[in-house]
């Protein structure tokens, strides 16, 4: 994490679990008549929200980049937004911007620009790095969420750079440590 972290935690990648406890609901449903008719009701896509299963779907597609773990931190960048939120992860499979710019592409952007910027190693967001919107660094194995696009990549410069080779997932926690 860098120095000017303020505050971080760790969070278990619940992609799967999620997926799978969406399954048993559907089995339920299946069961249940009181369940079916209460789902009727309650469902968000019969009240113009998202369907569920899409949305399972997507987070589960999406986790199944990611390693076990998420970490979150607070940075405090001394700049104008002074305390930025930073999200890191283990990429463990190779096609997550794919996925992520795929996925990006059927979102309606947000007057001329999209909200997300992905960047990649040596890509650095320019003087709009200010601006709002989300940027997703990807760069050695890892993946780093900011706020802050023109902090993000000093943010991540700390981050070790992984590669499947070097560093087996039950190895990961002491890695982070390691200097190379």
């Amino acid at each position: 994490l860098p120095e000017e972290a303020v505050i971080f935690a760790s969070a278990p990648n619940y992609g799967q679990a999620l997926a799978e406890a969406y399954r048993l609901f559907q089995e339920r449903l299946q069961e249940s008549p009181v369940l079916r008719e209460w789902w009727a009701q309650a469902d968000p896509a019969r009240h113009g929200g998202p369907d569920l299963a899409t949305v399972i779907e997507k987070v589960r597609g999406f986790s199944g980049f990611l390693g076990d773990e998420i970490v979150l931190a607070a940075v405090d960048t001394g700049g104008p937004r002074r305390i930025v939120p930073l999200v890191l992860a283990e990429v463990r499979r190779p096609g997550l911007r794919e996925f992520l710019e795929d996925e990006l592409a059927r979102l309606p952007p947000e007057g001329e620009r999209h909200p997300v910027t992905i960047v990649g190693e040596g890509e650095v967001p320019g003087p709009d790095g200010r601006e709002r919107g989300l940027y997703i660094l990807l760069r050695g194995g890892m993946m780093a969420v900011s706020v802050d696009g023109a902090d993000l990549a000093r943010l991540a410069a700390p981050l070790p750079v992984l590669r499947r080779a070097d560093v087996l997932p039950a190895q990961l926690p002491h890695a982070a440590g390691r200097r190379r």
